[in-house]
């Protein structure tokens, strides 16, 4: 089964933006490079030429394939400020091992310094209205890719 899914996943002949195959570890790294950038661009969605046509298309994706409705007191709940016991929670279920966001704070060092980070972290996160957006920089990520057994084409 595993072998299955790594099949699926492989990508036998990384191409570039030109449909051109790489096969050079640079010419490779280059094409991964660029595809991330691109997966993970916010400048691409926030310039956006017709964000409308872009947000109808979602909702209509959501009302043919979505079946089941939030009832109201679900609703209301989720739209209360988010609290210290529930932040508590979400960092203490979270894998110690789990990746760090942009500001490279891991999961241990959350979990220590909890009483100067959370009243901070919730007082940001509370603060956010419709009007008023994530922004760039706290929509980043870090991707790495890792090669596996030290051979640079299993990344």
């Amino acid at each position: 089964m595993i072998n299955k899914q790594k099949s699926k996943s492989y990508i036998a002949q990384p191409r570039d933006h030109q449909g051109r195959v790489q096969r050079l570890p640079d010419a490779i790294a280059k094409v991964a490079h660029s595809y991330c950038e691109n997966l993970y661009s916010t400048k691409t969605a926030r310039n956006h030429a017709q964000p409308n046509r872009k947000t109808a298309a979602i909702h209509a994706y959501l009302e043919t394939n979505i079946h089941m409705k939030i009832t109201e007191d679900a609703k209301r709940t989720l739209e209360t400020p988010l609290t210290l016991e529930e932040l508590t929670a979400a960092v203490k279920t979270t894998k110690p091992s789990k990746s760090p966001g942009p500001d490279d704070l891991t999961i241990p060092y959350n979990k220590q310094f909890a009483d100067i980070l959370y009243p901070q972290v919730l007082t940001a996160l509370n603060s956010l209205t419709d009007e008023q957006k994530l922004t760039t920089q706290t929509l980043a990520a870090n991707v790495t890719l890792t090669s596996k057994d030290g051979n640079i084409c299993s990344y």
